[in-house]
């Protein structure tokens, strides 16, 4: 935020209280209360409650979206807040992701106005990524207003109204809980890995090495469901020496206008208001995990093999099988870790028994697998750790019982990715 914005806020924040104090001597009335300084967790604000006007809006700093640990940033140091920050979430390392109340530092955010794309450098140009990445960059075509949160993080919207405004607030939130609370996690999903050096050494016999420097959330209309997300591959470096480099860009889309109706509502139960507010604070942070871990297959596409014989079934198949992986991980990961609700839970395990499983013959309810499905498991028998090893008692209509360092292999434990530790 400017200098002179910020003095420009602090003498209205003056009159402000000057005014309130005049008003309770004259007529009795109680002055409203402050954004609380943070001690710890307070009661939670809801998001409802949150009605900026139209000056509010167009000034798109998100200062109009106040959390219950919300402290004074005038006069901090971006590193000052950045420790406030981290002390807040750590105080709340307990609670439900839910109900963790986190303020952004406004230091590190900035509106950089109404922008296409391609032409500020955000996304690559379509002749700049491989054919099959080009609809996706295509999508992202014409005005967006854009955001960035630090040098790693950037925020794209078609719309910049009351609730895009607080998706990019939502995403952001999502992002520091991330990073604070669940620092390995984040590094695995998003963190920058553009060293050519380090990522050389840490697979010195990758055939190609996928590097980028930040991550991309853009809200618009183009994905079908709630989230798409696409690891969009460059064109590869000629001047690197050695296996090929490709300086990507991983890119997440978000349903603007499905969030705040079906998209949270058939999740939750309630009308579409209460869906999408409670959505933000819950089931988006899953989401946020469940894109990332897509992007993290696409980056390490080159040097794992497991992911590679993945890749290499039948489309629709293969399609089917990275759903099933990625959804069972994250909601692994957001039961034990992030104790998201119960809906949310139930919504995306009913998603992968009843469309992902059944996809690759595989019938949970009574347990049994076809024997076309049982060859595409095979296929992917051997396990990234080397250590899982599923095998059913026959093929074809079998009970789905198999060994697992000597015990019973219960169905989700079969398909989890083992990228996520926390």
């Amino acid at each position: 935020m400017a200098p002179g914005e910020r003095l420009l806020r602090l003498r209205r924040s003056v009159l402000g209280s000057l005014l309130c104090c005049l008003l309770a001597w004259v007529g009795g009335c109680q002055a409203p209360a402050r954004q609380p300084e943070a001690t710890g967790p307070r009661a939670q604000i809801e998001l409802q409650a949150l009605q900026p006007d139209s000056l509010q809006l167009a000034r798109h700093d998100l200062a109009w979206i106040i959390t219950a640990t919300d402290f004074a940033q005038h006069g901090l140091s971006e590193h000052a807040c950045e420790d406030r920050l981290s002390e807040i979430l750590q105080a709340q390392r307990d609670r439900p992701v839910a109900a963790i109340e986190v303020p952004i530092n406004l230091q590190r955010l900035q509106y950089h106005g109404r922008i296409v794309p391609s032409l500020a450098g955000v996304v690559p140009a379509s002749d700049q990524v491989q054919p099959a990445a080009r609809r996706f960059v295509e999508a992202l075509d014409g005005w967006y207003h854009q955001w960035s949160y630090g040098e790693e993080l950037s925020l794209l919207s078609r719309d910049d109204g009351r609730a895009a405004q607080l998706v990019v607030f939502a995403l952001i939130r999502a992002w520091l809980i991330l990073e604070r609370l669940f620092p390995s996690v984040h590094m695995a999903l998003f963190a920058a890995w553009d060293d050519e050096e380090r990522a050389r050494a840490s697979d010195p016999d990758a055939p190609w090495l996928n590097l980028h420097s930040r991550t991309v959330f853009a809200l618009n209309s183009y994905p079908r469901y709630t989230a798409v997300s696409s690891y969009l591959l460059g064109v590869p470096d000629a001047s690197a020496e050695g296996p090929p480099v490709y300086h990507n860009l991983p890119v997440t889309m978000l349903n603007l206008t499905g969030m705040q109706g079906t998209g949270s509502s058939q999740v939750y139960g309630l009308n579409d208001a209460d869906s999408f507010h409670l959505y933000l604070r819950d089931g988006l942070v899953e989401t946020f995990v469940h894109e990332g871990l897509h992007n993290r297959i696409a980056r390490s596409l080159g040097s794992d093999p497991f992911l590679q014989r993945l890749k290499a079934l039948p489309p629709a198949v293969s399609v089917a099988a990275e759903e099933a992986f990625v959804t069972q991980s994250s909601l692994r990961f957001a039961r034990e870790a992030l104790a998201v609700s119960a809906a949310v839970l139930r919504f995306y395990q009913t998603m992968l028994q009843h469309t992902h499983l059944p996809a690759l013959g595989i019938d949970v309810a009574n347990r049994t697998v076809s024997a076309q499905g049982w060859q595409w498991l095979r296929s992917l028998e051997q396990r990234m750790d080397g250590a899982r090893v599923w095998r059913p008692e026959r093929v074809g209509g079998a009970a789905l019982d198999g060994v697992l360092t000597g015990r019973p292999v219960e169905l989700p434990e079969f398909f989890e990715l083992g990228m996520l530790h926390w």
